[in-house]
């Protein structure tokens, strides 16, 4: 009922931004196809992830995104794919993976009724604070892009090319995101403090190692790698590619921290740590890019990273200690 809620508005959303940006009636009907099935999709995932259903997830995953592209390399072959359709084939294939959620969980619709205005109040505590953080993310982030535009579309074009290849570090990404945050609440609740924090440190440890890992691979190789994925075409870039490699080890680790902040019901975290992102953003990320150039770019937007990491990893200890003085007080 929440997501029925909240869909229109988004649709509602973009088509404003549609008339300002995309007025094509086509493109704006399949992307408000494709956000509304891939709520619905999303919701099921989330379940999955949720109950510890994981060979669930996977088959939702396998049908959805396995069918997108397999959908998109069919249509572009036989016809073409446009805007217009490349959504509506990634809408059919959402719908088809929460049509077999559906069909398979033992999920009741309706079984308790409750009013619209108590699932508000029982997530706002929560939600409120995951809506800034949305905004304070692009501050954190999304900013660079049009920073660098001052530079001209060249720079643009060098910190997007290195940027996507940074991005190989969003598998990790989104699987932290996907799995750690209800898992680690279940530990929370069942095992205690104590033991959650044992988890945190060994998830931390082995997810420190992977993400140097990459970081070590970009740096040593980022010659080889920008001649590679863009044909000698960004060759120059390498030099910017090696400084945006730490920026990706701390996203990495700020993500995961973030996860265990919402095991511990702790959203406002994510929004603080953000918004010293921001803050970074707009004060020594604005200063080097204005200075240095599309290499300031690059050594600020690790910057950023890194200052919400730490931030990120200090209010995580902070709630540590609450529920530590908790536990130890209970009787």
């Amino acid at each position: 009922r929440a997501l029925f809620l909240m869909a229109p508005i988004a649709i509602a959303l973009l088509g404003a931004f549609s008339i300002q940006f995309f007025p094509h009636s086509t493109l704006f009907a399949g992307c408000s196809a494709y956000v509304l099935c891939f709520f619905l999709q999303e919701m099921m995932r989330r379940y999955w992830y949720a109950a510890n259903r994981i060979r669930d997830a996977l088959r939702s995953d396998l049908i959805s995104y396995g069918g997108q592209v397999a959908g998109l390399l069919a249509v572009d072959a036989a016809w073409g794919v446009n805007g217009s359709s490349a959504f509506a084939i990634m809408a059919a294939t959402s719908l088809a993976a929460f049509v077999w959620d559906v069909r398979v969980s033992n999920l009741r619709a309706g079984a308790v009724h409750r009013s619209m205005a108590d699932i508000v109040r029982q997530n706002w505590r929560i939600s409120r604070w995951l809506i800034l953080s949305v905004f304070a993310i692009w501050g954190a982030g999304q900013m660079y892009p049009l920073l660098v535009a001052s530079l001209g579309p060249v720079a643009v074009g060098t910190f997007a090319a290195c940027g996507n290849i940074m991005r190989g570090v969003s598998l990790l990404v989104q699987t932290v995101d996907n799995y750690l945050p209800p898992r680690a609440a279940a530990l929370l609740h069942e095992k205690g403090a104590r033991e959650f924090q044992h988890h945190l440190v060994w998830t931390v440890s082995r997810s420190a190692g992977a993400g140097l890992l990459f970081a070590l691979v970009i740096y040593v190789f980022a010659d080889r790698i920008m001649y590679v994925v863009y044909d000698g075409a960004y060759d120059g870039a390498a030099n910017v590619l090696r400084l945006m490699a730490p920026g990706a080890f701390c996203s990495l680790m700020a993500a995961i921290l973030g996860a265990y902040s919402l095991g511990m019901t702790d959203s406002r975290a994510s929004f603080l740590s953000n918004l010293a992102g921001t803050v970074c953003t707009f004060t020594v990320g604005y200063w080097l890019i204005s200075t240095h150039g599309i290499t300031g770019a690059a050594i600020a937007s690790s910057l950023t990273a890194a200052t919400s990491m730490i931030v990120q990893g200090r209010l995580v200890a902070v709630r540590l200690k609450t529920f530590e003085r908790q536990a130890s007080t209970t009787p």
